[in-house]
C-alpha cells in the first residue's frame, strides 16, 4: 500500500477516533454511552493498526 494511501487512511481513522470520543461526552443513555465507547475504541485501535501498517511499509522500503 503506498505511503500517500496509508496516510490518508490513518489521518482518516484519527479523525474518525476523535470525533466518535468527543460524541461520547454527548450521549444521553447508558447504552450510548457504552456504544460509542465502544465504536471509539475501534477506531482508535484501526488508526493505531494503519500506523503500524505505515511504520512498517516505510522500515521495508528503508531495507530494499
Amino acid at each position: 500500500m503506498s505511503k500517500l494511501l496509508t496516510d490518508a487512511l490513518l489521518e482518516e481513522a484519527q479523525q474518525l477516533a476523535a470525533q466518535l470520543q468527543d460524541d461520547i461526552k454527548l450521549a444521553s443513555t447508558r447504552l450510548e454511552h457504552v456504544r460509542l465507547t465502544a465504536r471509539a475504541n475501534e477506531a482508535a485501535l484501526l488508526a493505531e493498526r494503519l500506523k503500524e501498517l505505515n511504520t512498517n511499509d516505510v522500515d521495508t522500503e528503508a531495507t530494499n
